[in-house]
């Protein structure tokens, strides 16, 4: 079976972010859009899809990853290079599972060289009128052969849509990696939780840190996974 989500609308979020040059100088804001997709409307979502199949990989050029395990997930886009699923905790308490790719027009001479660049771009790209930082690690790490950026992003959210003025808590856990076979390929995947720190019951992360566990880097041939 082959799972489609269809957009009613597109905007510069999406359209602008297939582009090489806007993923580059956009790095940080195509994550955070794809964690708020659904409250912000950036895309104007046509339907969603229950995940029903765990175990079917959802596939790109140059890498693929599971669905999270758990119930109540929904695949709520599927693009050429990214996919984005989400799960309702309660009301907005929203819990968010990503993946992007990206080209990495840099080349590093070390892995802590690679980390810095993406700490300051993180930093850089991030929305100062919007977010308050709260505390941002990035630390050299490898997955599955490949050099990554192990990441954990909180920062005060003080303009989501639909909060009559309340300020929420986005927190954002996961990997930047060089694709080992193509290092010009940069791979994102993560989980992120958006909640309202005054109402907020602690969720157990654990299908968050397992997806990021299912990350498969592909050979850059191999354009999808027929299942999906």
């Amino acid at each position: 079976m082959k799972w489609t989500v269809k957009n009613e609308t597109q905007t510069a979020c999406t359209k602008e972010s297939r582009s090489p040059e806007y993923q580059m100088k956009n790095y940080f804001f195509t994550i955070v859009c794809s964690a708020l997709l659904l409250i912000e409307g950036c895309i104007g979502i046509k339907k969603s899809v229950p995940v029903t199949d765990h175990q079917s990989r959802i596939g790109f050029n140059g890498y693929s990853v599971l669905p999270p395990e758990g119930d109540h997930w929904y695949l709520t886009e599927k693009s050429e290079t990214a996919v984005i699923l989400e799960k309702q905790i309660s009301g907005l308490h929203m819990f968010y599972a990503t993946a992007v790719a990206s080209p990495l027009l840099i080349n590093f001479d070390s892995p802590g060289e690679f980390v810095a660049w993406v700490k300051k771009k993180r930093d850089r790209d991030s929305d100062p009128t919007r977010f308050r930082l709260i505390e941002h690690v990035e630390k050299p790490d490898r997955l599955f052969g490949a050099y990554c950026s192990r990441y954990y992003w909180k920062s005060v959210d003080t303009q989501l849509p639909k909060t009559h003025g309340a300020t929420f808590i986005l927190e954002m856990n996961g990997y930047s990696c060089m694709h080992p076979a193509a290092p010009s390929l940069l791979i994102d995947i993560g989980y992120s939780e958006e909640y309202d720190p005054a109402n907020h019951t602690p969720i157990d992360k654990k299908e968050g840190e397992e997806f990021l566990r299912t990350l498969r880097f592909d050979d850059l041939e191999r354009a999808d996974v027929k299942s999906w």
